[in-house]
């Protein structure tokens, strides 16, 4: 709910802090569908710091624990599923993200809603977790190319490309997908590098493929082969000078949308057959 909300734990904390100005009465007073509920807290607000570590949620191991505050958790549960449906507007302002409960009795839209998601990764979640996000990402790429490309065509993740070297001329680049024809002879063979960029973080994955773009797109060019890039997250968008780098050294640049892959395809058959 976390990470789906994007209400991490420095907002729990300013929560935590400012509860007795936020819930006058330590009750949590909503409406759905019409109807009026009222919820009573007992573990909110607590002493100290509200942090990860508090709420055991810094790692994947915290998740199997069974020591743990039951209580606490069904406070936080209710103020992430149901905060922005307060009746006060003085707790509607600061839990506006938390917006699940209206969701919750259409398992279409909720199944929608999370799909469109699970790719943005919040900054509550960086490091191992951002970077297992960002392989999911690109397996889904991965997997989609293949299923809609066909048996004529490689789609390789992690892959590299013929004479398109780093570290000069050491050891061959990486990018997230390469893409080339089966039927093509190693003499006429040709390649569509993809690399993909979805998240902002402190060490964000975008500002480092904004800076790898040129000498990419030219090692890339004069192998005459193709580099495509993948971007998504409002946080990218953001970062505005990474972006306009690798539009100016990009061949196809698409969003991370289920409409700009089908562009994706039409551009690799139109350059690689």
């Amino acid at each position: 709910l976390i990470v789906l909300t994007d209400f991490g734990s420095e907002p729990i904390q300013r929560v935590n802090y400012n509860f007795s100005k936020i819930f006058t009465e330590d009750v949590f007073e909503y409406s759905v569908g019409g109807n009026q509920f009222s919820y009573s807290f007992s573990a909110l607000p607590v002493r100290g710091a509200l942090n990860n570590g508090k709420m055991k949620i810094e790692s994947k191991s915290d998740l199997m624990l069974l020591d743990v505050d039951a209580s606490l958790y069904k406070d936080l549960i209710m103020l992430l599923l149901y905060g922005a449906a307060a009746t006060s507007q003085k707790v509607r302002s600061v839990l506006f993200k938390c917006v699940l409960y209206s969701l919750l009795d259409d398992n279409d839209a909720l199944e929608y809603f999370i799909k469109q998601n699970y790719i943005r990764v919040s900054r509550i979640i960086g490091g191992s977790t951002a970077t297992n996000l960002g392989n999911i990402a690109q397996q889904y790429v991965v997997d989609y190319l293949k299923s809609r490309l066909g048996d004529d065509y490689t789609v390789r993740s992690n892959g590299t490309i013929p004479g398109v070297t780093q570290n000069d001329g050491i050891t061959l680049t990486t990018f997230d997908a390469v893409v080339d024809r089966i039927s093509d002879t190693n003499r006429h063979k040709k390649y569509v590098a993809i690399e993909i960029t979805f998240q902002e973080t402190t060490n964000s994955t975008i500002e480092r493929k904004g800076g790898q773009a040129r000498s990419r797109f030219e090692a890339i060019t004069s192998s005459r082969n193709y580099i495509a890039y993948i971007i998504d997250g409002a946080g990218n968008f953001a970062r505005r000078a990474a972006i306009s780098v690798i539009c100016d050294n990009s061949h196809c640049t698409i969003a991370y949308t289920q409409a700009e892959f089908e562009l994706l395809l039409e551009f690799i058959r139109e350059k690689i057959g």
